[in-house]
């Protein structure tokens, strides 16, 4: 048996589909939760003893704590997040006022409500508590969309405490989320904590002329709970294309198999068109575009066998069954390769 006979054989083309969509399944599941979080974490500079040394004082600490009670999404595609929760400070009354220490604010965000709650006396320190809700911007990245998860960012500032004054000090162990706090369609991890200053550049001319803020920040990572929006964007890209390459399998006329190929073409560009309406609006490619370029490019591989099979179907080319078979196992190994590519290594 030669490699033409082979090639001809329908049994080798049904074969070599039904292993491209068990290969394509399998490299989805393998690879489902391996993607990093890409979104960019605030510039916190730690306070070392150097930063002490060069201060030439050491600061005081205000403990602060986040309980959060509802955790809101206003505009995904954007980054914008409302959060309801507690805050709390505790701090020396001889060092710092009360009216000093209410003064914080959220940095890239707004504080939309802030309640005082109550204050008790808890040693020689204060303990402060007030109910605040804020909205906040965290940058966020979508690349692997629709298989993103994400690290959403909310800093905790003084913007009239220097940290050569005062360390915002925030733990983990003093940040944690209710129990009713998180939105069934993500699953959140549990939050963690870091404090230090931001470093404001007046003049990127002049290395000196900055402004230092006490800061604390809360890390929230979250994942899709499902992967509903993965199949309706990813699916039917992946279903047109394989019924394009299934239709190298049928013994109907190149011309039917031509208007087929097309209307799957046509098909994967109007999902795209219908997925632009769901996705974030990006400045660069991303999981979901990439697919579908992956998809088209085989498509399109198919669509000029098709149109060769058309022009010379009258002529009974012993090569034409040949040219689609090598056409259908070419456009399978370049999309997986591609699907791995994307999924795995990208």
């Amino acid at each position: 048996m030669n490699i033409v006979s082979v090639l001809n054989s329908k049994f080798f083309r049904i074969s070599v589909l039904a292993l491209t969509a068990l290969l394509t399944l399998g490299i989805f599941y393998i690879t489902l939760g391996m993607r990093p979080r890409l979104d960019p974490a605030p510039d916190i500079r730690p306070i070392t003893p150097a930063k002490y040394n060069e201060w030439g004082q050491y600061a005081d600490v205000l403990s602060v704590g986040v309980y959060i009670t509802n955790f809101g999404v206003s505009d995904f595609p954007q980054g914008l997040f409302m959060i309801d929760a507690f805050i709390w400070v505790q701090f020396n009354p001889l060092v710092f006022s009360l009216d000093t220490v209410s003064q914080f604010s959220i940095d890239k965000g707004r504080i939309i409500s802030k309640e005082f709650i109550e204050a008790i006396k808890i040693g020689e320190e204060l303990f402060v508590r007030y109910r605040v809700r804020f909205e906040v911007k965290s940058n966020m990245n979508f690349k692997y969309f629709p298989l993103d998860s994400h690290r959403i960012c909310a800093v905790i500032k003084y913007d009239n405490l220097a940290p050569s004054e005062v360390i915002v000090k925030m733990s983990f162990s003093r940040t944690w989320f209710g129990p009713n706090a998180v939105s069934p369609n993500w699953l959140y991890g549990e939050p963690s904590a870091d404090f230090g200053y931001l470093e404001g550049r007046l003049d990127d001319r002049d290395l000196k002329n900055v402004v230092l803020t006490s800061a604390a920040v809360t890390f929230f990572d979250f994942e899709r709970a499902t992967l509903r929006e993965a199949f309706v964007i990813l699916g039917p890209y992946l279903i047109m294309l394989f019924l394009i390459l299934s239709s190298l399998l049928m013994g109907w006329p190149a011309f039917q198999m031509l208007v087929i190929t097309v209307l799957g073409i046509l098909g994967m560009i109007l999902q795209r068109i219908v997925v632009g309406h769901m996705s974030p609006l990006t400045s660069y490619y991303m999981l979901s575009d990439c697919v579908l370029f992956l998809a088209l490019g085989c498509a399109l591989l198919v669509l000029m066998i098709e149109i060769i099979s058309t022009v010379y179907q009258r002529q009974e080319a012993w090569w034409l069954d040949t040219t689609r078979s090598s056409a259908l196992t070419l456009a399978s190994i370049l999309f997986l390769v591609g699907w791995f590519y994307l999924l795995y290594l990208w």
